[in-house]
């Protein structure tokens, strides 16, 4: 069953703060209940799409080099759409395409980003996502109230 997003204020660690888009709160809440390494989960989350689900006309972002690959977190449909729907994850929805990515990323790491690993990993980082969750309860404990 899907993991339904928050409302959770959040902030980046990055100075100055500034208060998240809904679609980052909801990585860093979902990713938080995961135990997920949540700065890489939004790295992820910006290279595949720029934290876009759809695009200016409404309809889901795609792919530029694979058309099959979905929204926020680029989903390829036809690896992933049978297991997503079966988990009750709706890719082409906002909060079931982030649901549904960070299963796999609790499920199997950042293996489903490897081609676009060059740009989101930093040096030095390792690629387990389930790594810094003290570090994912402090960002939502400095969560700054939005107004």
């Amino acid at each position: 069953m899907p993991i339904g997003a928050t409302d959770t204020p959040a902030t980046l660690k990055t100075a100055p703060a500034r208060t998240l888009t809904a679609i980052e709160r909801t990585i860093v809440s979902t990713s938080s209940k995961y135990g997920l390494d949540t700065e890489m989960a939004l790295r992820i989350a910006k290279c595949e799409s720029g934290l876009q689900q759809y695009d200016t006309d409404g309809k889901v972002v795609r792919g530029k080099v694979n058309p099959k690959d979905v929204g926020i977190f680029q989903i390829n449909e036809a690896y992933h759409l049978k297991q997503s729907e079966e988990l009750g994850y709706d890719i082409y929805s906002t909060d079931g395409n982030i649901g549904y990515a960070l299963w796999l990323m609790k499920h199997g790491g950042s293996q489903h980003w490897r081609s676009s690993r060059s740009c989101w990993h930093e040096p030095g980082e390792t690629t387990d996502v389930a790594k810094k969750t003290d570090f994912n309860t402090q960002l939502l404990s400095f969560a700054k109230p939005l107004n």
